[in-house]
């Protein structure tokens, strides 16, 4: 804990986390890439497919 006192106190009895909000923190990370994967891969697949058709 950081403290001036009077003025601020940073992480003032805030827990640390354990082990299991760590592992649902990297599902949470991984699950977000994969649905980034999916939407730049589907835009990819779309303009490769449809924007020749246009020109």
């Amino acid at each position: 804990m950081l403290e001036k006192v009077g003025v601020y106190r940073i992480n003032g009895g805030i827990m640390v986390p354990d082990a299991a909000k760590l592992r649902l923190a990297i599902k949470l990370f991984d699950f977000a890439v994969i649905i980034t994967l999916i939407i730049i891969s589907a835009s990819l697949i779309l303009r490769v497919f449809f924007i020749p058709l246009f020109i």
